[in-house]
This record gives structure tokens, sequence and C-alpha cells, in this order.
């Protein structure tokens, strides 16, 4: 599992990413039943203290991707 999200009775998760256009992505979205559907905020979402991670890329130039990297940090 690559990442998973919980709000409101809501469950996202990332099982598998893809790229366009054969991506073969794989998400898992649950909700609980309800008979009204509320608004999800997510504009709180604190202080970041640390980015990391891993850029990727498909049929581009490397440069760009070595781009992305310079400019997030």
């Amino acid at each position: 599992m690559l990442g998973q999200m919980s709000a409101g009775g809501c469950t996202l998760k990332v099982k598998k990413r893809g790229y366009f256009p054969l991506g073969e992505g794989h998400i898992i979205l649950r909700q609980q039943f309800a008979r009204k559907i509320e608004a999800v905020s997510l504009v709180d979402e604190g202080k970041v203290k640390r980015v990391r991670g891993w850029v990727t890329s498909a049929k581009v130039s490397p440069q760009l991707t070595t781009r992305v990297v310079d400019k997030v940090r």
C-alpha cells in the first residue's frame, strides 16, 4: 500500500500508482452509507516540517525530472 487518507467516514487507499495512458493504477475508496453527503475540508494541514519522496517520470526528458527535484529543494 502506498498511501492512505481518512476523513469524514471516507477512506482512500492508493495500492498502485500508474502513468497515462495505460496507467493500471489501483485505488480503493470506501464510504459509509449516508443519507446526506457532507463536504470534506482539508484546509488546516498544519506546518510542513520535512518534504521527502521520490520523483518519477515516464516518457519525458530526464532533465525535466532533475529540474523538478531542484525546485523542490
